[in-house]
């Protein structure tokens, strides 16, 4: 199985090698089966050649999943990272919202700095949250980065430099699992209070 893999497919058409196996053949081709899949390195005795016959063609459907699985993990990371790369070249969107020019001016005001100041700390809060993209989805942590960076009143402070603790991959972790039970029943909007008890 690949690195982080939790699941795997199997098939109707199996129960028909099943049907053809003793209730004890049967228990030790599913007991190879997960040793298998856990990566476990099974082999079966010498004297269950006949299972390991029965086995062979589980074995190579199972490769060829694998094998497509891999390929599309490795053409979502190739996207993502394109997409990414796309929008730190162009430097036109930060999550949804318009980049602002951050070419220093003779009349700079303090307006306009403490823009400036706000839109540096989005820039850098995005960037820890880049690592977690593949692992949680794109819409989640756009979700996670427009709620935490929220700014205070005055403009001086994000959301997320108000808390008393920080830590992004367990703030992250537990934002996608509230958001996934928020989701459950078909709403794919989330509403500003829940938005807090996800926080």
């Amino acid at each position: 199985m690949a690195e982080n893999k939790k699941s795997f497919i199997a098939y109707c058409d199996w129960g028909e090698i099943f049907d053809l196996l003793t209730d004890e053949e049967a228990g030790k081709v599913v007991k190879h089966l997960f040793a298998y899949v856990n990566d476990r390195n099974p082999i079966f005795d010498d004297n269950d050649r006949f299972l390991k016959i029965i086995f062979e063609p589980i074995r190579l459907q199972l490769k060829r999943d694998l094998a497509k699985y891999e390929t599309i993990c490795a053409k979502n990371r190739e996207n993502i990272n394109k997409r990414w790369k796309k929008e730190k070249q162009t430097n036109t969107v930060v999550y949804g919202r318009k980049n602002r020019n951050t070419k220093n001016t003779d009349n700079d005001n303090d307006i306009d700095i403490i823009k400036e100041k706000i839109h540096k700390k989005e820039m850098e809060f995005q960037k820890t949250i880049e690592p977690f993209i593949e692992k949680y989805g794109e819409e989640t942590c756009q979700n996670f980065f427009q709620y935490w960076t929220e700014p205070n009143k005055s403009k001086t402070k994000l959301r997320y430099e108000m808390e008393k603790t920080w830590d992004i991959s367990r703030r992250l972790a537990n934002w996608a699992r509230n958001e996934k039970s928020f989701n459950k029943n078909g709403k794919t909007e989330i509403t500003t209070r829940k938005y807090e008890q996800l926080g």
